[in-house]
This record gives structure tokens, C-alpha cells and sequence, in this order.
């Protein structure tokens, strides 16, 4: 059983047995909302929204997120800038990840998106479609597990009668 339960009751039909098996969250406008109830923050050199830029399409491009190392001191934190997870519309955009430790900054540039796990492992998604799990090592990050889930083929086939059921 889900215990999040941060949503008002809904003005028609009613929300019990969602919040009883999945939980139930609002979340509120602002860039990267998932991200930032996952850790994320916004750096100090992201420029502030504009009142008039309620989803940020116009500053987007300027937005930097961090997360910290779980288990670490904050000194190693993810950085990315740029339209992030928040504007994935099959067309390239300016995604910039980094691993920033200290005052060493190196750079992903082959990754799509990259988080933490919760033991600090550094997860990468590259653009080629490669899953990897990296370890961190003095001036990059090493392979140590990698899926290439580019070259599989998709095999759609019907839901299973779990999935239809609420």
C-alpha cells in the first residue's frame, strides 16, 4: 500500500481506491517537478522564472538542476543544464551533463539523462540507447554494467489482463 496521499478530493468521481493501491501526488507547476521531488535542485546560476514563463518554455535552454551523491558529503554532485527530461520531443536539444567533484568538472557528453541510485551508483542513459551503470573513478567514470536496449526491436503485443483491471 502507497501512504502518499498529497491530492485534494477530485471534483468528480472519487480518488479512494487509487490512493489505497497507488498514492496520489500534486504536482506543481515548476521545471523539472519530478526531478525535484527526487532530489534534484536548481543551481545558483539559473536565471529565475518570469512571471509570464509559467512552464519555462523560454528558459528551458538556461535551467541548470544538481543532485548530490546519495551517501557522500555533497562534495559529488550531477549537474545537468539545459531542456533536461522536461522537454524530450524526439528532437535534439542542448542536454549537458557533468559529474562535478570539487572543483573537477567532467563532462557525460554521451549521456541522454543520468541519475544517482540510492547506493550512489551513477546510472547513464547515452543517446545511442546504451543502459549503463558506471562507477566514478579520479577523472571520468568506468563501464561496469551495460544493456544496449538501441538495437532491440520492438514487439508490441496486447496488455496483460492485470493491466486492465484498477
Amino acid at each position: 500500500m502507497c501512504r502518499l496521499t498529497a491530492a485534494d478530493d477530485p471534483d468528480e468521481g472519487d480518488a479512494t481506491p487509487c490512493r489505497a493501491r497507488f498514492g496520489l501526488a500534486v504536482t506543481r507547476p515548476a521545471t523539472f517537478a519530478v526531478e525535484r521531488r527526487r532530489g534534484w535542485t536548481e543551481t545558483a546560476e539559473t536565471p529565475p522564472r518570469p512571471a509570464d514563463d509559467m512552464w519555462d518554455e523560454r528558459r528551458g535552454s538556461a535551467v541548470t538542476m544538481e543532485k548530490p551523491r546519495p551517501k557522500s558529503d555533497g562534495r559529488e554532485r550531477l549537474r545537468v543544464r539545459g531542456y533536461f527530461a522536461a522537454f524530450r520531443d524526439g528532437r535534439g536539444k542542448d542536454i549537458a551533463y557533468d559529474l562535478v567533484a570539487g572543483e573537477r568538472v567532467t563532462a557525460l557528453d554521451e549521456a541522454q539523462w543520468a541519475d544517482w541510485d540510492a547506493e550512489g551508483r551513477l546510472l547513464v542513459a547515452t543517446r545511442d540507447g546504451r543502459l549503463q551503470i558506471r562507477e566514478l573513478a579520479e577523472d571520468a567514470s568506468r563501464v561496469l554494467s551495460e544493456a544496449d536496449a538501441g538495437a532491440e526491436t520492438p514487439n508490441p503485443v496486447p496488455p496483460p489482463p492485470e493491466a486492465l483491471r484498477w
